[in-house]
């Protein structure tokens, strides 16, 4: 990989595969088989597979989510509607119970549940993307530039174990520069800030070790993590001398 001296030394990621989870319900399987369902039915509405479940997608993580994100580009609030009701319509009709948590004009929260007990979350709504979707054996998949930008874009704005662990997953494996990753959070937010998103960095030291264990990750991997972290808000202050755009005016 391009790029720093710290991003060419950087070692092996925290996002690979985990054999057992406490605190995040491992339903990966579960998760591939009602996004393939649905996908299946509201794909030709501009509907992809994005959050982390298109970063799995793509290769960069291995790791258990919390629910499936499901978005289109298209701000078409008749177009959203029917798009919830043909996705709650082919779960009914494959067994599945589906309870509508939330509904509003672009944005929905579905409740799954198998006839094994499996529940899956799933959150319908509208985002903006810069580039065509990814055509993999899921479904349409948000591509990988777009699955990216959005993970650093969730870095940049909350304070999430899981947005860590998944952007130290997509800096390890080598497929963007550091410089590329930061374009592409750029690109997609007007706003984004170098200095800001380091200092977000810097905030991985506020997150306990249990947060991590939650999701696999032993305090060793922990620690790496948090190095390699504080190392990029290092370099980010550097480059940019740690004043955040227009401070001095």
């Amino acid at each position: 990989m391009a790029g720093s001296p710290a991003a060419r030394s950087r070692p092996g990621s925290v996002g690979g595969a985990l054999p057992g989870v406490d605190g995040v319900t491992d339903l990966r399987a579960a998760q591939r088989e009602v996004t393939a369902l649905v996908l299946r039915t509201v794909g030709g509405q501009g509907f992809v597979l994005a959050g982390s479940g298109a970063i799995r997608e793509h290769g960069l993580v291995d790791r258990p989510t919390r629910d499936i994100d499901l978005f289109t580009d298209r701000y078409d609030r008749e177009l959203f509607r029917t798009a919830v009701e043909d996705a709650v319509g082919v779960l009914s009709g494959h067994g599945y119970r589906v309870d509508v948590r939330r509904h509003d004009e672009l944005f929905a929260q579905l409740l799954v549940t198998s006839a094994q007990g499996d529940r899956v979350e799933m959150d319908l709504g509208y985002d903006w993307r810069g580039h065509a979707p990814a055509d993999l054996p899921i479904g349409p998949v948000l591509a990988a530039d777009d699955a990216v930008a959005s993970k650093l874009d969730a870095l940049y704005g909350r304070l999430e174990v899981r947005d860590f662990i998944d952007v130290d997953a997509i800096r390890a494996s080598g497929r963007w520069t550091d410089a590329d990753l930061l374009r592409l959070v750029a690109e997609r937010d007007d706003g984004y800030d170098p200095v800001v998103f380091a200092q977000q960095l810097r905030l991985v030291t506020r997150v306990a070790d249990d947060r991590f264990a939650e999701y696999g990750v032993a305090p060793p991997e922990v620690a790496a993590l948090r190095q390699r972290a504080l190392a990029w808000a290092g370099e980010l202050e550097d480059e940019t001398g740690g004043q955040p755009a227009g401070a001095n005016r």
